[in-house]
């Protein structure tokens, strides 16, 4: 996929944008298929950014609860902003990585996983056989204490059956 018209949209676009979902997967280390880029933006910014991506002649424009969606005209590649508020914003880009290869900077690999839980617990039906493998792999690969850092975002953004299920997937790894 070419990042041509991405850079474009967000080129008049004053605000930076972080990089997550699979893409952010990918920089730390777990290969797996994604359909979309998942961009996270500051609600503050959200109608700059949709507006930008509109004039870049991004199509099928439309919105749900938790993000806005668009399509690239060359591609068809799928680009998700996921608005955030400005606050939350803030603190993930002072934490954010600029990780080789990757084209923007990319949410830290903690916040990745608060993202991920977070994620699950609003839809566990959907995400359980995507986000669980992901969490679980980016711990093992990148060596996440399972006590220190796991266990605690578990128990602020899901459940302490989560972190269960997820430390029973990463023993099996």
């Amino acid at each position: 996929m070419g990042w041509e018209n991405i850079y474009a949209a967000l080129s008049a676009v004053p605000e930076p944008v972080l990089l997550v979902g699979g893409f952010a997967v990918n920089a730390y280390g777990y290969t797996r298929n994604t359909l979309d880029v998942d961009l996270l933006v500051s609600e503050d910014h959200l109608p700059q950014v949709k507006n930008s991506f509109r004039k870049s002649g991004f199509s099928n424009l439309f919105e749900t609860v938790a993000a806005v969606h668009c399509e690239d005209p060359e591609s068809g590649f799928r680009i998700d902003l996921l608005p955030v508020s400005a606050e939350t914003f803030s603190e993930m880009l002072r934490h954010s990585q600029t990780i080789e290869d990757m084209p923007l900077p990319v949410v830290s690999l903690r916040d990745l996983i608060a993202l991920k839980l977070h994620a699950l617990m609003q839809q566990p039906e959907i995400r359980e056989d995507r986000d669980v493998p992901d969490i679980a792999w980016l711990c093992r690969l990148n060596d996440v204490d399972l006590e220190d850092t796991l266990k605690p975002l578990c128990m602020r953004y899901a459940t302490l059956e989560w972190y269960e299920r997820i430390q029973r997937k990463i023993e099996v790894l």
